[in-house]
């Protein structure tokens, strides 16, 4: 298995980043399965570290592991520009026995590990609009704040805010 991890970033929503790399071009996910992916703790602040638990062949592990690598290497130079603090990454690969907690987790199929990466993508995060009356004040905003794996079951926790009375509930 590959278990990855995005730690401390600032204003980045490190789930999103780690959904961001797992789903990137040139990285190649057939034949592996989701074993859980866990991150954030509050649904009023943005993720500050995410990790996934991948299964796949033995084979396979390394190769995936260096393509995340390279992903969050490319994404570091824009992330401590942006941000202003440095963010890390870490792809460990292990047999069963070698990673912590991995036997509590069967994988989830790979059409379903497919299905809930794709969710995750496309699910809207950050600022939704920008005022039109004040000058840099954002107006509505979107955050996945936790998500949590529980055996089969993915929890998601998103928050949508705004300064404009009933433009969350669009």
């Amino acid at each position: 298995g590959v278990q990855t991890c995005a730690l401390p970033i600032w204003r980045t929503n490190a789930i999103m980043l780690l959904v961001r790399a797992l789903c990137a071009e040139g990285i190649e996910l057939d034949g592996v399965r989701l074993g859980r992916i866990d991150g954030g703790g509050q649904d009023n602040a943005i993720a500050r570290s995410a990790t996934a638990l991948l299964w796949c062949a033995p084979h396979r592990a390394e190769p995936l592991a260096e393509q995340l690598r390279a992903f969050m290497a490319s994404a570091s130079e824009d992330m401590v520009a942006r941000d202003q603090k440095a963010f890390t990454f870490e792809a460990r690969v292990g047999e069963s026995e070698e990673i912590p907690g991995l036997r509590a987790y069967a994988p989830i199929s790979a059409i379903m590990s497919q299905t809930i990466l794709k969710a995750l993508r496309n699910m809207p995060n950050g600022v939704l609009a920008m005022s039109q009356v004040l000058e840099d004040l954002v107006e509505s905003s979107t955050n996945l704040g936790i998500i949590e794996t529980h055996h089969d079951e993915v929890r998601l926790v998103s928050l949508t805010r705004s300064s404009k009375p009933g433009r969350s509930e669009e």
